[in-house]
């Protein structure tokens, strides 16, 4: 009977398994960070360098043009042929992609501090500055970025995302992901936030519902992330995995689930990012790899597939192209993975913000002093 019982459940619990979609083909480019996809383009960012592919067959993407220079790049965002290269301690670098063969620098802007993540929306770009915040800059003419304002200052901003006049920003060691209204670019004003069950870095806000990439420990661990001594108590290893939002009123989120992957502490590297495409959340999670999320029911998120990482080659950013995922391998090269769970849904074009002119710095009252504090580089 058990023999019997068990060969009926077999064929139901092969397809609740989910599927494993091998490592990948490398592409030669060497390490990379994270890549964008926009039409039959594809661009990398990497080992100091910006790299593009032409995706006329997006299986077998062929290399075009480079670009090098540009430093310790960790994300990119395409947006109408140009690149947005957060490259951490040397800046924002812009870059004209246009023409695929010959990458052209239009612009390198020194940030608040380190950038480490960006999101455009409504000609402003949003760069996340680790522990001052994120800087809005005045993009609509790429070769001439301008400051406009710091929002989430002295917060631990690691990656950011934009969606209807809100700015998303996910808190590293505070485990939290916090909202500000940015409609007035000049004068954002943080208005919500919600409390993560783990470090937060990558998110991505699509219809109404933000998802928020976690890692390291879960609140329950109340030690500092490197005190190895301290393993195995709760929490450890227990932050990583996908965090699902109700946004639709930005300044109050609400839970809709937690979907949990393998516990694990490895230190660095320590980054964590998802993209949304047709119901699919694509979660990148270094030496987790990659995880296809099924969220077409927000509330019941479920996995469906896996890119492994390589036991030397972590997994960084990636990309979704037509029939195919671009992940960036940390130590080791831009992996090809052929999947039909690939399929890009280009964000509809947000609105442009109204951009107040730029008038004179006003002076603040701090303690007994009266105090002008300029935009720009923050170097205290």
């Amino acid at each position: 009977m058990r023999a019997l019982l068990a060969a009926l459940l077999a064929p139901l619990l092969a397809a609740a398994e989910p599927e494993a979609l091998g490592g990948g083909t490398a592409l030669g480019l060497g390490p990379s960070h994270d890549a964008a996809v926009e039409g039959a383009l594809l661009v990398a960012v990497g080992d100091g360098a910006l790299t593009t592919a032409d995706l006329a067959d997006p299986r077998a993407p062929r290399r075009r043009g480079r670009l090098a220079g540009l430093g310790a790049a960790r994300q990119v965002v395409l947006q109408d042929g140009i690149a947005y290269v957060a490259a951490r301690e040397d800046g924002l670098a812009i870059v004209d992609v246009r023409d695929a063969a010959a990458p052209r620098l239009l612009a390198r802007y020194d940030t608040l501090e380190k950038a480490t993540g960006l999101a455009l929306g409504g000609g402003v770009c949003f760069v996340a500055c680790r522990f001052h915040g994120v800087e809005l800059i005045d993009v609509r003419e790429p070769a001439r970025p301008r400051h406009l304002a710091t929002a989430l200052a002295r917060r631990e901003v690691q990656s950011v995302a934009y969606a209807d006049g809100h700015l998303y920003g996910g808190m590293w060691g505070d485990r939290q992901v916090v909202v500000a209204d940015v409609r007035d670019p000049r004068r954002p004003r943080e208005v919500g936030s919600a409390a993560l069950d783990g470090y937060g870095d990558g998110v991505a806000v699509r219809d109404g519902v933000l998802y928020a990439a976690t890692g390291h420990h879960a609140r329950a661990y109340a030690g500092e992330h490197w005190q190895q001594e301290r393993a195995g108590e709760p929490g450890w290893g227990g932050g990583h995995g996908l965090e699902l939002w109700d946004v639709r009123d930005p300044a109050a989120p609400r839970l809709l689930a937690r979907h949990k992957t393998r516990a694990f502490y490895a230190g660095t590297p320590d980054m964590w990012s998802v993209e949304v495409h047709h119901g699919l959340a694509f979660l990148t999670d270094t030496f987790n790899g990659v995880e296809v999320v099924d969220v077409a029911e927000p509330a019941r998120p479920r996995t469906v597939a896996r890119v492994a990482a390589g036991a030397d080659d972590p997994a960084g950013g990636l990309a979704v192209g037509p029939g195919a995922l671009y992940v960036a391998g940390l130590r080791g090269d831009l992996r090809v993975v052929p999947t039909a769970l690939a399929r890009p849904q280009p964000a509809a074009a947000p609105a442009a913000l109204a951009i107040a002119p730029e008038g004179p710095a006003e002076p603040a009252l701090d303690g007994a002093w009266w105090v002008v504090r300029p935009g720009g580089q923050v170097r205290e």
